[in-house]
């Protein structure tokens, strides 16, 4: 995990969201309610239980059927229900397309004949419950459809039983209804088919936002081929009791995905039931901010000849916020799945990586497809377990942190199980078991269906690993820390006296602030601790002046995952991070590798200079003044600094730095927290931050908390020129050396430690 990741997950990700959202004042089965008090529809996360069920050799039987509803009622704890036992937070199930049933039972009753299998789509669609807009809803995604060179067969409401269903679950009950589709071509290929549905279904959500409000409440659950998802605000046992085909003895599938959600602190709705499209998740994503704003951010850049409607039009959704991070999650393996000539596995380690910088055990070839990857995007970290599916095969896997549970069985009859719990199937008899296990963080179980196995982890890495020459085009790589010097040449802009003082006064450094905070951290190499609490007003209460970041507090998770200890923390983390301009997500190739790899988020001032200097790659270097003349108005100034950076980026630069040492007594500087999340999010919004290094040299930043704000805002690496120049004066590193050597020899207490400190660095009472 680099740290721009580890950032997110505590602080938020990369700022305020920046998706598209729909009409926020939709309420149905496919949207949350509007942004109201304390609620926020962006924290939606969820925390569930999954299940999946698969023969081995792909032959579709009821019973996998049979036990796919066993397993999801004995998961029926691991999710959650409203405040009335019968309206669920969400279950469903997502199986094999049982083309005999379609085509045997549904087609002779719909008057129609289905063409073979796998050259049709078919899925369920939500619509609004008002018959005027639920025609017109219908109408749209037909109308999308011809547009992509398929044709509707039929419409078809299956039969269902919402008897059992909670008052809660019945009030936003949408109108259902199954499409089936087939393509003009008949010659059309089957992975082509699977694109254009995914056009098609696509733009159809796209213009369904910006239609009429009820509109607004279409949702289609799933169009393939290969695979369909029945879902809604369930409880588990009330899946096959509510889609009564699911019953139908003919009903049979080779592979089934169940789902049971706990909707952590949020809102159940039926479109944010599970499974999605691909994906069945455990767990949430706590970089989910960070992850959709790159995605957007890189909108401009995705390129694929498979789906060239990426390059050619706006409304194909790549992240949103009316998603659930498990939803977005699902939508970003869909375009990187059928965007791209990767496999569905390549895609899932791509997006949930092993915990590989640390680990000396890995094999090479595994080392650089992660390291390559890690030029390409950031991880989606959970905690997070996540089984998918795509018909051919199926898998299950935990990101690197390991915090949620995957346990699998595999039977003498040729079945495999995979699900978060033991005991979910009664009927499993121990003689019958030939292997089980647990999927470890990192790892990967994999089923093929075509070659009727299971692909053991090793496997699926050494044919990802050896398919291109990664470590070769690692090469490309420039590393900070072997293109800058070793050592740091004298400053020649060291600050002394009045000057010195001047400047920690106009930043708001305090008396406390050098001996309580910047003393500890130069004299032990770590954060200054405290045990007797903070009784300073808040902020936002108090009336003194505070610094913009003194406003915010870290986030935590809203579910009970237990803490990170320093012993996984050592090999799970690192703090390298590649910057600059990336290339096509979708495409692999040498061109992803054209990046600087930062050994860490600290810069030194002598690095910062060799980057405006000599910036690696031919790359255009630019320094942009975040300080205004006083006098001028706050907001003008952002955004001319935003317009500037924009400016920037059009013109070429590869590398922005944004830096207020141009401060005086007549220029003002920009809070650099305000600075560098204003320029970052006008970026994300020009769909250009994906083609710049941003990186920050501040007189502001000096505490811990300073810097995971500024990370994750968005900035890649950060120069606190001013506490730098202030410890490294050599009288002021002999004064704390002294400092500290007679408080270890208990020659002095603290309160003379501080004394003596402010004695020789004249600060004991210019600063304050």
């Amino acid at each position: 995990m680099c740290i721009r990741d580890s950032i997110n997950a505590e602080y938020g990700g990369l700022g305020n969201s920046t998706m598209p959202n729909p009409n926020p004042a939709l309420v149905g089965h496919t949207c949350t309610p509007p942004a109201v008090g304390l609620y926020r529809p962006e924290y939606e996360r969820d925390s569930c239980g999954v299940g999946a069920i698969a023969n081995l050799n792909g032959k579709p039987s009821r019973s996998v059927m049979d036990q796919a509803d066993e397993m999801g009622v004995h998961m029926t704890h691991r999710g959650g229900c409203g405040c009335e036992p019968n309206s669920g937070d969400g279950a469903g199930v997502l199986v094999g397309l049982p083309h005999s049933f379609f085509s045997e039972v549904v087609a002779p009753s719909m008057a129609m004949s289905l063409p073979p299998a796998g050259q049709y789509l078919s899925g369920l669609v939500f619509l609004p419950t008002e018959e005027q807009a639920r025609g017109f809803a219908k109408k749209v995604l037909d109308e999308q459809l011809a547009l992509v060179g398929l044709k509707t067969l039929g419409w078809r409401v299956p039969p269902t039983d919402n008897s059992t269903l909670g008052s809660v679950a019945k009030s936003g009950e949408p109108a259902i209804e199954q499409i089936f589709a087939s393509p003009v071509d008949a010659g059309m290929t089957q992975d082509v088919l699977e694109r254009r549905g995914f056009v098609a279904r696509k733009r159809t959500e796209a213009a369904a936002m910006e239609m009429e409000e009820r509109l607004g409440e279409l949702y289609i659950v799933s169009l393939s081929s290969k695979t369909i998802v029945y879902k809604g605000q369930f409880l588990p046992a009330q899946v096959f009791e509510y889609y009564l085909d699911l019953r139908h003895a003919k009903f049979e599938t080779h592979v089934a995905l169940v789902h049971s959600r706990f909707s952590t602190n949020t809102f159940p709705s039926w479109a944010r039931a599970q499974p999605n499209r691909m994906t069945a998740h455990n767990g949430e994503i706590n970089t989910l901010r960070g992850n959709k704003n790159w995605m957007t951010s890189r909108k401009a850049s995705l390129e694929s000849s498979l789906l060239p409607e990426l390059t050619e039009s706006d409304n194909l959704i790549v992240c949103s916020d009316n998603y659930s991070d498990s939803g977005n999650l699902d939508c970003d393996l869909e375009i990187l799945a059928l965007g791209s000539d990767r496999t569905l596995p390549e895609c899932v380690l791509m997006m949930l990586p092993k915990a590989w910088q640390q680990d000396l055990t890995i094999p090479e070839h595994e080392r650089d497809f992660y390291e390559y990857h890690s030029c390409v995007m950031e991880p989606w970290d959970g905690p997070a377990m996540v089984a998918f599916s795509d018909g051919d095969l199926m898998g299950a896997t935990l990101d690197r942190n390991g915090l949620r549970p995957c346990r699998f069985y595999v039977t003498k009859s040729g079945q495999c199980l995979i699900s978060s719990e033991v005991g979910v199937l009664h009927g499993v008899r121990h003689e019958e078991i030939v292997r089980k296990g647990r999927v470890q963080p990192g790892r990967m179980f994999l089923i093929d269906f075509q070659r009727g196995c299971i692909v053991e982890d090793a496997q699926v890495k050494q044919e990802v690993g050896l398919k291109l020459p990664y470590k070769q085009w690692l090469s490309n790589l420039v590393h900070l820390d072997q293109a800058c010097p070793a050592s740091d040449p004298a400053m020649s802009d060291v600050m002394t006296g009045d000057k010195l003082t001047r400047m920690l006064r106009a930043f708001g450094y305090t008396n406390e602030t050098l001996s309580l905070l910047l003393l500890p951290m130069v004299s032990t190499s770590k954060e200054a601790l405290g045990s007797m609490g903070n009784d300073a007003a808040l902020a936002c209460l108090s009336h003194m002046p505070k610094l913009v970041s003194e406003y915010f507090k870290e986030l935590f998770a809203q579910v009970t995952n237990p803490p990170i200890d320093s012993i996984r923390e050592s090999s799970v983390m690192s703090l390298v991070c590649p910057v600059g301009p990336e290339a096509n997500l979708l495409e692999r190739s040498e061109a992803q590798c054209n990046r600087l790899v930062l050994p860490g988020p600290l810069l030194l001032p002598h690095q910062l200079q060799h980057l405006k200097d000599k910036p690696p790659h031919g790359w255009k270097s630019v320094t942009l003044d975040t300080t205004v003349p006083l006098g001028t108005n706050f907001e003008l100034g952002i955004k001319s600094l935003c317009q500037a950076a924009k400016n920037a980026v059009s013109n070429g630069a590869a590398i922005i730095v944004l830096s207020d040492k141009a401060a005086s007594p007549s220029q003002i500087a920009l809070p650099c927290l305000c600075a560098v999340g204003a320029v970052h999010h006008a970026l994300v919004a020009a769909t250009l931050r994906s083609q710049v290094a941003l990186l920050l040299e501040t007189a502001e930043a000096r505490e811990v908390h300073h810097f995971c704000l500024l990370f994750g805002y968005g900035v890649d690496g950060v120069v606190p020129y001013l506490s730098l120049i202030h410890i490294s004066e050599p009288t002021r590193l002999l004064s704390i050396s002294y400092a500290v050597f007679c408080l270890k020899k208990k020659k002095t207490n603290l309160i003379q430690t501080i004394y003596i400190l402010h004695r020789n660095v004249h600060m004991s009472n210019s600063v304050t």
